[in-house]
């Protein structure tokens, strides 16, 4: 299988706190998400893709084909399951053809 890779830059146009990950309860603190290595800020690939799926979740709702890009490109979710999807049985529950790194 052949991959094709791309990559995005990414302009905050508002302020952006990505979380490290720790309970705070609510509040913000200036825990930042850093890489290992070199202690760089990154936004991590689970969050980048919850973000991105979520955005176009919003924007396409009420269009079915594109629902049904949306399962193609970032997989089912829990909230299939909720609507009725059983996505551990049935035969459509499948990871997104997409990958995503931080």
């Amino acid at each position: 299988m052949e991959y094709k890779t791309e990559a995005y830059l990414i302009t905050c146009l508002t302020n952006l706190h990505v979380g490290s990950g720790d309970t705070n309860y609510g509040v913000v603190d200036n825990l930042v998400q850093r890489d290992t290595v070199t202690d760089v800020p990154v936004i991590n690939s689970s969050s980048l893709k919850g973000a991105l799926r979520e955005y176009f979740r919003r924007k396409w709702q009420n269009d079915k084909d594109k629902n049904l890009m949306l399962n193609y490109i970032f997989g089912y979710d829990k909230t299939d399951a909720a609507a009725g999807t059983d996505t551990t049985t049935n035969s459509k529950a499948k990871k997104g053809e997409y990958k995503f790194f931080s």
